[in-house]
């Protein structure tokens, strides 16, 4: 597995451990939970590392 995969292979990993971890967040920004906000950051992260790499492997091609 290259080092490119293996990053992306781990942001998605911990975007699915954090989904699932059984979190009572009473922080609000916005209204909104903190939990809710890492959620959304990392689901908007984990596609960008992925799609960052990729455009990476074809540009040094």
């Amino acid at each position: 597995m290259k080092k490119t995969d293996f990053i992306c292979f781990v942001a998605l990993v911990i975007l699915c451990v954090i989904s699932f971890l059984p979190i009572r967040s009473t922080s609000l920004i916005y209204g909104i939970a903190l939990f809710g906000w890492v959620q959304g950051l990392l689901m908007f992260a984990a596609p960008l590392v992925t799609l960052f790499f990729v455009l990476k492997s074809k540009d040094s091609k």
